[in-house]
């Protein structure tokens, strides 16, 4: 049996009330549905000695699962993980897209944490098992970004992007060349991870555009 054990605080001036309604609800449940979970529990840390000093951490929360295999199940393939942020350096560089946002920034965020905020680790990291377990350890630490990013079984992942008001000819321009570059990476992406891939575009721009296509036609 493999136990991870993650220590943990939270960032200055959280509400902890809050916190804990949603880390004993919402993120609990998600923690024990999570692939091969055998067993997942949460603590808030406090000494039982007098006179001595609060514990460095104030919550613990174990996750155990059956064996290695089990625990390294749930990969986050560089392949994917450089795809998302592939598409997202195109939208960047687009003069109508603001901010971007996916799974791959906060892998990126997490492994320039863990090596100690050395500029040269904010990058992907170069094995899907690296990068599965530093998502692990944000995850069950708490991390509720994580789920608005991926789906709870890691099958699915988005990119968002802020797309100010260019026009329909400005977002039928935009979709295409997120098409385009989704049309022409896909085959490689699927072939690197052995499986079917599906992407697709969605948002306001997008169902505008799907309606402007369909009055065309």
């Amino acid at each position: 049996m493999i136990r991870l054990t993650v220590m943990y605080n939270l960032p200055p001036g959280s509400d902890e009330a809050e916190f804990l309604r949603w880390r004993l609800g919402e993120h609990q449940a998600n923690n024990a549905a999570a692939p091969g979970v055998l067993r997942t529990d949460f603590a808030i840390v406090e000494s039982a000695l007098p006179n001595v000093a609060p514990a460095r951490h104030r919550f613990m929360t174990i996750a155990e699962w059956p064996d290695r295999e089990a625990f390294e199940a749930a990969f986050y393939e560089p392949e994917a993980l450089t795809f998302l942020e592939r598409l997202q350096n195109l939208l960047e560089q687009r003069d109508e897209v603001g901010d971007t946002s996916s799974v791959a920034d906060l892998v990126k965020e997490v492994h320039y944490t863990f090596r100690g905020e050395d500029p040269d680790f904010y990058r992907v990291p170069d094995s899907s098992r690296a990068a599965a377990q530093l998502m692990l350890l944000y995850d069950m630490g708490g991390g509720g970004e994580l789920r608005s990013l991926v789906t709870r079984n890691y099958r699915s992942a988005q990119v968002s992007a802020r797309v100010r008001s260019v026009g329909m000819a400005g977002f039928v321009e935009l979709q295409s060349a997120v098409e385009g570059f989704l049309d022409a990476e896909r085959p490689a992406l699927a072939e690197a991870l052995d499986t079917e891939v599906y992407t697709y575009v969605t948002g306001s721009p997008s169902i505008f555009v799907q309606i402007s296509r369909r009055i065309v036609q």
